[in-house]
């Protein structure tokens, strides 16, 4: 018999604090950069999870680069 399936863990924000694009970017980097190695080791890489991360790491990189040439002109 199969055993039974569980539904993942809802997480839910107590707080937030405000961040600028440049630092949450950097952010995403480095937990990118440590959970591709980790799944390299294993084998086991979300791909779902990179793809989505880089894009919104991708995002914030030109939402800075937009805000910048805005501030030039």
């Amino acid at each position: 018999m199969d055993s039974t399936l569980s539904p993942p863990a809802r997480l839910h924000a107590l707080s937030s604090t405000p961040i600028s694009s440049k630092a949450a970017r950097a952010q995403i980097e480095s937990f990118l950069e440590d959970y591709q190695a980790r799944s390299i080791g294993a084998k086991a890489a979300d791909t779902a999870l990179v793809v989505q991360l880089d894009k919104l790491s991708t995002a914030l990189h030109e939402e800075r680069q937009r805000k910048r040439s805005e501030k030039s002109t």
